[in-house]
């Protein structure tokens, strides 16, 4: 004679489980978005590793065959962490030394701007110089970036999930 079955309530075969993905990502996404902060292009590379170990094993864990968009879901998730890893490491590192930060954005404002005599031109360079200009053309550059970031993350994801096999039961 078995005991009654105690019901389990487990998710619905082929919806992704959150927790246990980000239980795989979070830790890579922290790690990896360190290694850009510190190391730059070897951190890139890091990331990218870091990105295709995390779908590979949340797929090997997942219930059924994890599709194509629900690689591209994963992968922008996992960029959005590391890019706010690298996010707070960039406004640290601004709020640390902004006077380099402004001379920096200000040689390459001269760069961009310096011999366009429209005058347009020359009054958004004049704003763009001030401290509300900067930190408008910092945010914006910002969410590009995010978006960017997501999007090429998310394809990654999206071929990661799309080569991994079903596993056998």
């Amino acid at each position: 004679m078995q005991p009654p079955a105690i019901p389990v309530a487990f998710a619905p075969p082929g919806q992704i489980q959150w927790r246990r993905f980000w239980r795989i990502a979070l830790p890579l996404g922290v790690i990896s978005g360190v290694g850009i902060g510190l190391f730059g292009i070897f951190g890139v590379i890091l990331f990218l590793v870091s990105l295709v170990i995390g779908i590979r094993r949340y797929a090997r864990e997942h219930e059924g065959h994890l599709t194509a968009s629900q690689g591209a879901r994963l992968g922008a998730g996992t960029a959005m962490v590391s890019y706010l890893v690298v996010l707070i490491f960039f406004v640290v590192q601004v709020v640390i030394d902004f006077s380099e930060f402004r001379q920096q954005w200000l040689q390459s404002l001269q760069q961009k701007t310096g011999g366009n005599p429209d005058p347009q031109i020359q009054r958004f360079a004049e704003w763009a110089a001030g401290n509300q200009g900067i930190l408008v053309l910092s945010l914006i550059s910002a969410l590009i970036s995010a978006v960017l970031i997501a999007i090429f993350c998310g394809l990654i994801g999206a071929i990661v999930a799309s080569s991994s096999r079903e596993k056998p039961r």
